[in-house]
């Protein structure tokens, strides 16, 4: 095991909202959104990309 993978844990499925995956179809280019990231993550690290906006 590499040394940086010691504190890594693997998993099948990370919800969001209780839910796998969540779809917004209601949602239009221009619409604005907000988010809430919170550091849930206490045993996996997580890369967060946002592309656009502002």
């Amino acid at each position: 095991m590499e040394a940086m993978d010691v504190s890594d844990v693997y998993y099948d499925k990370f919800l969001i909202n209780g839910q796998p995956s969540s779809v917004y179809d209601d949602l239009k280019a221009g619409d604005k959104v907000r988010l809430r990231i919170a550091n849930g993550g206490s045993s996996t690290y997580f890369w967060l990309n946002f592309g656009g906006g502002k």
